[in-house]
């Protein structure tokens, strides 16, 4: 598609280039890490769609959003990771604002399909992986985050996210992808 074309041209080539959302490592549990990520931003898009299709379908309305189409006219950098989780009717896809613009407040969008939404600070367990974007290997280590969360002294408290680290022309053995989970402490009372 047209879309992808355009993100090719404009986005840097290399992850380095590119800011992504921080977090800092508590705890690694055999392939999970345990994060703390700090407030920020996203701009959100929902979309009544497929796993595959979301993200297509998401990625026009926002990329307008950070080139400018909204209520200041200003452009805004491609950051990473790109989110993706589920909701009742599809997916809501989202785009991690700079770190710059949490002081300042994200420009009011243009578009009614896209979100300002403000994240509180989490903890997040995370399993990365490499490949290509297929729902089959999003839900395998879906699982593989599910029962290995099991074996720590932390549960799932929300919802399960995908994120994309790298531009879709990114060769997959390159690609950097997580599945995402915010976690809590499980309540570790006995009685005695």
């Amino acid at each position: 598609p047209i879309m992808w074309a355009m993100l090719i041209l404009l986005t840097p080539c290399t992850s380095w280039t590119t800011e992504e959302l921080g977090y800092q490592v508590l705890a690694n549990i055999n392939d999970i890490e345990i994060r703390a990520y700090k407030a920020h931003q996203l701009a959100t898009v929902n979309i009544e769609s497929g796993f595959t299709r979301a993200g297509y379908s998401a990625f026009r309305y926002l990329f307008d959003y950070i080139s400018g189409k909204n209520g200041q006219g200003k452009k805004i950098a491609m950051t990473a990771p790109v989110l993706q989780s589920p909701t009742e009717k599809g997916w809501a896809v989202s785009f991690v604002m700079p770190e710059s613009e949490s002081s300042k407040g994200m420009p009011e969008p243009s578009s009614k399909q896209v979100i300002g939404q403000q994240v509180q600070p989490a903890l997040m367990a995370a399993i990365q992986y490499s490949g290509s974007w297929r729902k089959s290997r999003f839900l395998n280590h879906k699982q593989e985050l599910v029962n290995g969360i099991t074996k720590t002294n932390y549960e799932i408290c929300g919802p399960i996210t995908w994120a994309r680290y790298n531009a879709p022309f990114s060769l997959p053995f390159m690609r950097r992808n997580e599945v995402l989970a915010k976690v809590c402490a499980k309540n570790l009372n006995v009685n005695i």
